[in-house]
């Protein structure tokens, strides 16, 4: 049987706009223990993907060029996610394999993949873990005996998932 990506996407990913700034993200990112999240445009289309990393790399390069400045915490304040997201984002469709969209990321190495309609428009995300989850669902019998009771959700995996034996 066909797995499709939109039995595992997370239909609630969290959207920023390309011109929310950088300080903003970075907080909301971590009171919700996000991992990474998609930039949209006006038109609610995807336009980017930024993640925890993306973040680091930006902090790290603000202190190694001025030392810990108050110029830092200036940067960081005034800075729009659209110069550190990563840009043109490789996309699926909720109707796409997942062995495709499997495919898609180890190509790219990425951790997730918007997931959008016909017209572009963002309709969730698929992350590592969902896919993990999608070929394990696959597998007969289950991986170690265990099946899993529910998906999980990107954002709260560790502390939402659940096995049964």
């Amino acid at each position: 049987m066909k797995r499709t990506v939109e039995q595992y996407m997370d239909k609630r990913p969290f959207c920023f706009n390309e011109n929310d700034r950088v300080n903003e993200v970075i907080e909301i990112m971590t009171k919700d223990n996000l991992t990474h999240a998609i930039i949209t445009d006006s038109a609610e289309k995807a336009v980017g993907v930024v993640s925890r990393k993306d973040m680091l790399d930006f902090l790290l390069e603000l202190i190694k060029n001025n030392g810990g400045s108050k110029y830092c915490e200036l940067e960081i304040n005034n800075t729009k996610l659209k110069y550190i997201m990563t840009k043109t984002p490789v996309v699926v469709k909720e109707s796409d394999d997942m062995e495709d969209a499997t495919r898609v990321l180890n190509k790219y190495k990425f951790h997730c993949l918007p997931v959008v309609n016909d017209s572009g428009q963002i309709n969730g995300i698929i992350t590592f873990f969902d896919l993990i989850l999608g070929l394990m669902d696959q597998m007969n019998p289950p991986v170690h005996g265990f099946t899993p009771s529910r998906h999980f959700r990107s954002s709260t995996w560790l502390k939402d998932y659940s096995w049964t034996i």
